[in-house]
């Protein structure tokens, strides 16, 4: 049919006495192209079908817009109440208070622990109960509200509506903070859903993005994605003297957390690149820096470094977010490092 189409296209625009002559070279080189293009596009199918039967692992990069919505009152994004919506191949669910549903029923007078952090704490590319949010809902009750984008500013939005949340006389509503420190929250981010933003080559690549495997393990192994990303997180943190202002929020979230009589802790996720390289740079500035007012940061890279696989704990090329092991194991860091410490006694709890 192509071959026909473009040949009848082809042979109008010549004079009568020409179309005989040249109908059968023309036609003949129709065909060539169209086999070629045929061929080409079964090729392409056949590797998309076994990448999705051999690498399962590999997932899409987009999710769901519906399950956030705007924050009128501070011009910044949050969980949507009630939500349901998917995200790179999976089913999340926000609760009617705008927190991360978990389907682990949380033991009867279990400590209640508010999880902040950004995409990783969210867990995006593993099922929602197998994200540390979810593992540690076996044994505590979680309260998570992490988003796409979310940074050191929308962790301050979450705890100031905390403290103002606590009567005169009443306990807080949460018996301990921890906040998942991303190595790139040292700077300002937008949330950003990976889902195009108009233009046809956006939605056309938004379209591949959200529908072909292939192109995600194309980018793979044509470059290291996770080396990238951790030399352009990394120069934030070596490249400056003061103290950054994302590192001043912490501290003042700290100190607020702190006169209200809150338990905290902040832990630093490590990238798999630096555990590739053994190279712990951001953190111990990161310490250095914000450990003079702020005593609870815990820094898990020596846990994730004695792992023999380093990619195994992040998603396929990626190198930021955790895969189910890597959730799984700072999940266990947490729990053994901070959770089964106890909490200050905050008063008769709801």
């Amino acid at each position: 049919m192509l071959a026909r189409f473009l040949y009848f296209e082809y042979t109008s625009l010549l004079p009568p006495t020409a179309r005989h002559s040249s109908s059968q070279p023309l036609t003949s080189l129709l065909r060539k192209i169209s086999l070629q293009l045929l061929l080409a596009l079964f090729a392409l199918l056949v590797v998309e079908l076994g990448v999705r039967l051999f690498m399962p692992e590999i997932k899409t990069t987009t999710t769901d817009s519906v399950l956030f919505t705007d924050d009128l009152e501070t011009g910044t994004r949050k969980l949507s109440p009630g939500a349901v919506g998917n995200s790179r191949g999976y089913t999340f669910e926000v609760d009617g208070h705008g927190f991360w549903k978990y389907s682990s029923p949380s033991p009867d007078a279990a400590e209640r622990v508010l999880l902040i952090g950004d995409s990783v704490t969210m867990g995006i590319g593993v099922p929602p109960d197998s994200t540390v949010g979810g593992r540690l809902a076996e044994k505590v009750k979680v309260y998570n509200p992490s988003a796409i984008g979310f940074d050191s500013n929308n962790y301050r939005i979450i705890i100031d509506r905390l403290i103002d949340s606590i009567d005169d006389d009443g306990p807080p509503p949460f018996d301990r903070v921890v906040i998942l420190w991303c190595l790139n929250d040292i700077y300002e981010s937008e949330v950003r859903l990976g889902m195009g933003y108009g233009g046809f080559l956006s939605r056309a690549m938004s379209v591949v993005r959200r529908n072909y495997m292939t192109y995600h393990w194309l980018k793979a192994i044509a470059m290291d994605r996770p080396k990238v990303y951790y030399e352009h997180d990394r120069q934030y943190y070596v490249n400056t003297n003061e103290v950054p202002i994302p590192i001043q929020r912490l501290e003042r979230i700290s100190t607020s957390l702190s006169e209200h009589d809150i338990e905290h802790d902040i832990v630093v996720v490590p990238y798999e690149y630096q555990l590739r390289i053994n190279d712990r740079t951001p953190q111990e500035i990161f310490i250095a820096q914000a450990s003079e007012t702020i005593n609870n940061i815990h820094d898990p890279f020596d846990v994730f470094l004695a792992q023999p696989d380093s990619r195994s704990l992040y998603l396929f090329g990626d190198g930021i977010h955790l895969s189910s092991h890597g959730h799984k194991l700072l999940a266990s860091y947490i729990d053994a490092t901070i959770l089964r410490q106890p909490a200050k006694d905050t008063g008769t709890r709801n």
